[in-house]
């Protein structure tokens, strides 16, 4: 189960505030972020890359009406997040958000350069990679 965690290990994201989805929504800090209709929610499937804006640094409970502040990768912004399972990695390969664990806190290493939205900058047999997310203008693939 995911839980608050920023991961933010070099660099300075820009910051933004959007509304959340009221309903049924829940975003926790560190949750990876997409946009729809105006609104953000945690991104949990593979092609939520093309939507993906940032990490939250702000959590929000399902019901609450309160905004999310989110962190907007820049070149220089590194993070470490979890990977599904222990991979070999190396520097540039490309990375997805994985839907094994259900939650927005979760890569996998891409066989393809379909839907990733990151690359590793450290090599290793890992369990947590050291990533970059590629900004939107740079994303691979699309949602379909």
């Amino acid at each position: 189960m995911a839980v608050d965690t920023y991961r933010l290990r070099a660099g300075e994201p820009k910051t933004q505030v959007f509304p959340k989805d009221t309903t049924t929504t829940v975003v926790l800090v560190g949750d990876m972020i997409k946009i729809a209709s105006g609104l953000v929610s945690p991104a949990t499937a593979i092609t939520d890359n093309v939507a993906f804006r940032g990490v939250a640094l702000t959590s929000s409970d399902a019901g609450s009406s309160n905004p999310v502040t989110v962190a907007l990768p820049t070149d220089d912004s590194e993070f470490d997040y979890p990977l599904d399972t222990s991979t070999a990695l190396l520097v540039d390969d490309y990375l997805h958000i994985s839907n094994a664990n259900s939650d927005a806190q979760t890569l996998a290493k891409s066989s393809a350069t379909t839907d990733p939205v990151a690359v590793c900058t450290l090599a290793g047999t890992v369990t947590t990679a050291r990533i970059k997310f590629l900004m939107p203008e740079r994303y691979i693939g699309d949602a379909s």
